[in-house]
């Protein structure tokens, strides 16, 4: 049993550090006195010829340890990656771009149509000009029946709106004076008379929205 043991203090001391290796010594040496021993036998049995092959072999058994390696890419998947990488960048290009004609296409557009909508209220105030001076003439006209009829004898007016049709005479005889009026539709057809009372009673149209 001792001896097993100074053997395995041996052994551990040749893989220890220097210090642990001077203990196991001198706790070999202490046990070869104490056994009655020739101090060192064991310790050069365990530590000579049968020590170092031990440590050869362990030592070529002994794994070796290799550098931890970090994810490193082949030179092919970097090119691959660059690859996808301009690609994606013609795309983004190709999208700016297709954005851009459309933001111009969208701002012709936008032009156009604020150019014929000025071109629209342009044409709405010429038109309006144009219809304010044909109900202006359409009224000078009105006005010179008017005063021909007034200045007529009412027995010849009445001759005369005896034969007009009603959408004729209903505006002369609305800007009639009004005692030349009676005189004339007392000098009128009694049937066309009524027509031209009725008529006038109706109240008149409003105007319709532009």
């Amino acid at each position: 049993m001792l001896a097993t043991a100074v053997l395995a203090l041996s052994l551990a001391a040749l893989r220890a550090p220097a210090f642990v290796q001077t203990f196991a010594a001198s706790v070999a040496h202490e046990a070869e006195v104490a056994a009655g021993r020739e101090p060192g036998r064991i310790s050069e049995g365990a530590a000579g010829g049968d020590a170092a092959p031990a440590s050869a072999q362990e030592a070529e058994a002994a794994p070796a340890i290799e550098p931890a390696a970090g994810p490193v890419r082949s030179p092919d998947k970097l090119a691959d990656v660059a690859a996808e990488l301009a690609e994606r960048a013609k795309e983004l290009d190709r999208r700016e771009q297709e954005l851009a004609l459309r933001e111009a296409a969208a701002a012709a557009v936008e032009a156009r149509a604020r150019e014929q909508l000025a071109r629209l209220a342009q044409l709405n105030k010429e038109l309006e000009r144009l219809l304010a001076a044909i109900r202006a003439e359409d009224e000078a006209k009105l006005a010179q029946l008017v005063k021909t009829y007034e200045a007529m004898k009412a027995k010849s007016a009445a001759q005369v709106f005896d034969q007009l049709a009603l959408d004729v005479l209903i505006p002369v005889a609305r800007r009639i004076r009004e005692a030349k009026l009676a005189a004339i539709m007392a000098a009128m057809d009694p049937v066309k008379a009524k027509q031209l009372t009725a008529a006038l009673a109706q109240p008149t149209p409003l105007p319709k929205p532009p």
